[in-house]
Order: structure tokens, then C-alpha cells, then sequence
């Protein structure tokens, strides 16, 4: 008997540790989320063809504290590739909130093939005004490149190949999600047999 309340006790306790995992891996912070990014192999960076047009988005965050949070975003990038979509490039973020910012890449018709442009996004966050007086705080900064590639040709669908950040985060979340899930029931059949017994 002891040695079954020791393992119902531990079976206990592993479920609590996964959930608060679970649970943990959706903490997210004020900040900006992107697709796009400096990564070895350049696998996370845009490619486009001459004389392509693509809008993307950066998602801006804020997920801690209580206050709402306004953000001036900048833009720069060689040969002004890139360009805001929205008119103003202030952005009040809610509290629990994101809001996304639109940015479209347009490639030049002249672009050579594997000729590269960088784009770098950054972000201030603007604490409220006092006496007339505006205090910047914290920043954010996303670089990445864009890739001239030739145009592609019709072919099977590539959606094995995972391009997106949170899609790789998707991924590993789900499976280890579903290992979890898998643990706990195995564990609760366990339990519920030698209860029976």
C-alpha cells in the first residue's frame, strides 16, 4: 500500500510539473515577434524574386505589467525595399494585448539573383508624457535579409518545410504537449487498475 500512495504521490506531482509547463512555455513579454531574423544558414531570412512584392507583418507584444504600452517603430532598409503599410508608426499595444505592423518588400525588377537587402526594424517604447516631457524606454531591434531568388516554378507543395518561427515553436509545443498528455494517461490507467485490484 505505501508503495502505491508513493507512486499515486509522484503521478501526482509529475501532472503538476506538466501542466505548469504547459502553462509557461504562453509567457510571453512586451516585445516583437517576427517570422524574420539573423540566423546561421540565413534560414530564417525573406526570399523574393525580382520585382516581387510581399507585405509582412512584425507583432508587437505586451503581455506583462498592467498599462497599456505605445510603440514608435523605425524602419531602414538598403534601397528603401521596405515600407510601412500604416500611415502612422506610432502604436498603442493594450495590456494582454498584440497588434501587428504591416511592412511591405518590394524587390526591384534590376535585383540580381542572390543580391541581398537588410531591413531592420525597431521599436521604442514611449512612457507617458509629464510636464510637457516624453521618456523613451525600453527598445527593440529585428535585422534580417532579404534574399533575391529566382521566381519559383509550379511544384508540389513545400509544406513539409517549416519557415516560421512560430511554427517551429508550434511544433515542438504540440509534440511535447501530446508526450505529456500521453504520460498522464498512461499514468491514470495505471492508477485506475491498480485501484481495482
Amino acid at each position: 500500500m505505501k508503495t502505491n500512495n508513493t507512486i499515486r504521490q509522484g503521478l501526482l506531482l509529475a501532472s503538476a510539473l506538466a501542466i505548469t509547463s504547459l502553462l509557461a512555455m504562453g509567457v510571453y513579454a512586451s516585445g516583437v515577434v517576427s517570422s524574420y531574423w539573423d540566423s546561421p544558414g540565413e534560414q530564417y531570412s525573406l526570399r523574393l524574386a525580382p520585382g516581387e512584392s510581399k507585405v509582412i507583418q512584425f507583432e508587437l507584444q505586451n503581455m506583462v505589467g498592467e498599462n497599456d504600452v505605445t510603440f514608435k517603430v523605425t524602419l531602414q532598409s538598403t534601397q528603401d525595399v521596405a515600407q510601412f503599410v500604416d500611415s502612422s508608426t506610432t502604436y498603442l499595444v493594450k495590456h494582454g494585448e498584440s497588434q501587428p505592423v504591416p511592412i511591405r518588400i518590394t524587390i526591384p525588377s534590376s535585383a540580381q539573383i542572390e543580391e541581398k537587402y537588410r531591413v531592420t526594424l525597431t521599436t521604442q517604447e514611449i512612457k507617458g508624457a509629464q510636464l510637457g516631457q516624453l521618456s523613451v524606454g525600453s527598445g527593440f531591434e529585428n535585422s534580417f535579409n532579404v534574399i533575391v531568388t529566382e521566381k519559383p516554378r509550379l511544384a508540389p507543395s513545400a509544406s513539409g518545410n517549416v519557415s516560421n518561427v512560430s511554427n517551429v515553436l508550434a511544433s515542438k509545443q504540440g509534440v511535447i504537449s501530446l508526450v505529456i498528455l500521453v504520460l498522464i494517461i498512461i499514468a491514470l490507467v495505471i492508477w485506475f487498475r491498480k485501484r481495482k485490484q
